[in-house]
């Protein structure tokens, strides 16, 4: 397997969790990929694509619902 592969998570936006296997994913540095994506995005999902990252000190912290994640 590739190494840009290793520890792919795939998740599915029909699970009703998949917003805590996305953080989860997110939070260890994990490659994701979405499968069953609609035309219309969950707005949850913007923060994400948008690569919403808050610099605190040298930490990098993204934000999720309004929760910080190292």
């Amino acid at each position: 397997m590739p190494h840009c592969l290793q520890g792919l998570k795939i998740i599915d936006l029909q699970m009703p969790d998949y917003m805590r296997h996305l953080e989860q994913a997110v939070q260890f540095g994990m490659p994701v990929l979405l499968q069953n994506v609609m035309e219309k995005l969950d707005a949850s999902l913007d923060p994400v694509l948008n690569k919403s990252v808050m610099l605190v000190g040298e930490l990098r912290h993204h934000h999720y619902y309004g929760r910080p994640m190292e």
